[in-house]
């Protein structure tokens, strides 16, 4: 974990106030939102570490990615929590989806009130508008201190339009995460040689300068490139070859994409990877 003590700060001072239920962190894929949610799952629930003045009991995670498309809805949320507390702590596990909404929303909201919880809502640009709202006033009708941390790719218009002031008015942090630090880069280029046991000239100076400016310091992208180095393609031509081909930061990881399928894969790997894209099982 690199850097982000501007983005961790300013999330300690949400949760220590503890007034706001919902902040919102949003920016490109890759550049480090999920990492910093769970970051503070880690860091901000009660133990010696902790540095909040007033720490969370609990924390619950729930990403969107593990659901279809424009989930997952209220309920889903609401099962996890309950699972994760125990709530129900008689009943099997899949006999949550058999119990009423309303059932769950006061049984959840009485729990959330009475302990103070941080809900770590990942990749929510994939939830219907319908399903995000519901959900945002699910949250902001509790009234005690626990709070909703969410991660989404784009900057979350559903809050800032007035076509819902109420929405709007439940947010007190609304966090821009970008790229990493030219210092941070830098960091992380060494650490992957470092642990890969790579020798330090396969990135010299130039090649990471290089690499900074073409993924702008995107975390992700960086990683991959540099397995892409690990498989033993040259960072110097591999870097060449995007930048030739797109000035553009939000193509590049198609650019890599596109060029590993066509020079690194085999017919059979390509026929392996096709199958799985295409049927969910082993």
């Amino acid at each position: 974990f690199l850097g982000r003590e501007d983005e961790l700060q300013r999330l300690r001072q949400w949760a220590d106030h503890q007034r706001y239920p919902i902040a919102v962190l949003y920016g490109f894929g890759g550049n480090g939102k999920t990492t910093i949610q769970q970051k503070a799952g880690e860091e901000f629930v009660h133990g010696p570490n902790c540095p909040l003045r007033w720490p969370y009991e609990g924390a619950v995670w729930v990403s969107a990615s593990d659901y279809i498309r424009g989930h997952p809805r209220l309920k889903d949320i609401l099962i996890v929590i309950a699972e994760t507390f125990d709530l129900y702590a008689s009943l099997i596990k899949g006999d949550l989806r058999t119990i009423q909404q309303d059932l769950l929303k006061r049984d959840v909201k009485e729990l959330l009130e009475k302990q103070r919880i941080l809900v770590l809502l990942d990749n929510y640009e994939t939830v219907s508008k319908a399903n995000q709202v519901e959900t945002l006033q699910f949250f902001n009708s509790i009234r005690g201190t626990s709070q909703v941390l969410i991660s989404t790719r784009y900057r979350p218009d559903w809050f800032l339009k007035q076509d819902n002031e109420n929405i709007y008015r439940m947010v007190h942090v609304l966090i821009h995460v970008d790229g990493l630090s030219a210092e941070n880069t830098k960091k992380m280029v060494q650490e992957f040689l470092r642990t890969k046991e790579l020798p330090p000239n396969v990135a010299d100076e130039k090649d990471v300068l290089h690499l900074a400016k073409i993924t702008q310091n995107n975390p992700k992208t960086i990683l991959v490139l540099l397995g892409l180095v690990e498989q033993g393609m040259s960072l110097s031509q591999l870097l060449e070859k995007i930048s030739s081909q797109t000035a553009d930061v939000n193509h590049v990881f198609d650019l890599i994409i596109d060029y590993t399928w066509k020079e690194m894969l085999s017919k059979d790997e390509k026929n392996v990877l096709m199958t799985k894209a295409l049927f969910n099982h082993s």
